[in-house]
């Protein structure tokens, strides 16, 4: 029943099946029990259709078995074609309710109707309005190449990865999300990085070879990367929920949760936990036309006319 309106959602929203997928348990979640009575009638509807197509053939089969006799094959093979084209004529008749409850769904969560009244209206958003605060906004986030915040990475040891961090902490603090980038998180990375370099080789020295260092030292070095590691990743993943925060629709409402849903995927989850900071440079390159800050997204937009035609002057 929660997957119930996917094949709808896949169609209808061009999404991909996972998204369709995850866009079906959103919108039937309250209404499964709805679902499961929509399903359990079209399933009744079909086996009475399919019943009655097979009727004739069947009292002719129990007549025929009460006087003593034998169903021939002449009459089994007719019944059976007549139940298979009244089962194909019927099956249908599921994905149709379905895809009505698809609908129906979308028009008590979301408006969906209104939606599609609005985006008639003449002069609702004219482009050549929107054009001066487009202009307007600038992104304060850089274009960087990826490949060399990778050498700086290698070259480094990891120290880059939380100056990575710091270098953008104002530029996307700036972005519109109830999410902010800490700085101590980032500091007790910076100093865990530095100390799983510089323990190791400072051990080598006192013990005389790495190895005894090795032995000496035990889990600390690794313990050290590992806890670095952790908050790599959590301020990775606490960036691409302020990226997307800043992208998707700011007022709440029913209008919103259709478009809310498609930026989920936007920043890929296996990306940002497997290839952390390179990823998400990779997505804000592409991205910079939209990652503009607060202040300046909120630029007013005044209509050509009105600008143009101040109020009188009172001569009185």
């Amino acid at each position: 029943m929660r997957y119930s309106v996917a094949v709808p959602a896949l169609v209808l929203e061009n999404l991909s099946a996972r998204q369709a997928i995850k866009r079906s348990v959103a919108l039937t979640k309250g209404y499964l029990w709805r679902f499961l009575v929509v399903g359990l009638l079209m399933t009744i509807i079909r086996a009475v259709l399919v019943t009655l197509c097979q009727s004739p053939f069947s009292i002719a089969t129990i007549m025929i078995s009460v006087k003593g006799g034998r169903p021939s094959l002449w009459l089994t093979i007719p019944s059976l074609l007549v139940g298979g084209v009244g089962a194909t004529a019927t099956a249908p008749l599921l994905m149709i309710s379905f895809a009505i409850a698809y609908y129906d769904l979308r028009i008590r969560k979301e408006g969906f109707d209104l939606q599609l009244m609005m985006s008639h209206l003449d002069g609702a958003a004219s482009p050549d309005v929107l054009s001066p605060a487009q202009t307007k906004v600038g992104s304060c986030l850089e274009d960087t190449s990826v490949f060399g915040i990778i050498i700086l990475s290698f070259i480094t040891g990891g120290i880059y990865q939380p100056i990575w961090f710091m270098r953008r902490r104002k530029a996307l603090n700036s972005l519109h999300s109830s999410e902010k980038v800490g700085l101590g998180g980032l500091i007790v990375a910076l100093i865990g990085f530095i100390a799983s370099l510089c323990i190791p080789t400072a051990g080598s020295f006192i013990w005389g070879s790495s190895v005894q260092a090795e032995n000496a030292l035990g889990p600390i070095p690794p313990l050290i990367l590992l806890v670095t590691g952790i908050i790599m990743v959590v301020h990775c993943f606490k960036v691409r929920r302020i990226l997307l925060d800043h992208m998707t629709p700011r007022d709440e409402g029913m209008f919103t949760a259709s478009i809310r849903f498609q930026y989920d995927d936007l920043l890929s989850r296996m990306g940002t936990f497997f290839l952390g900071i390179y990823y998400i440079q990779y997505k804000i390159n592409g991205l910079l036309d939209r990652l503009t800050p607060e202040q300046e997204a909120q630029v007013e937009i005044i209509p050509p006319m009105l600008a143009e035609s101040p109020l009188p002057q009172d001569n009185s």
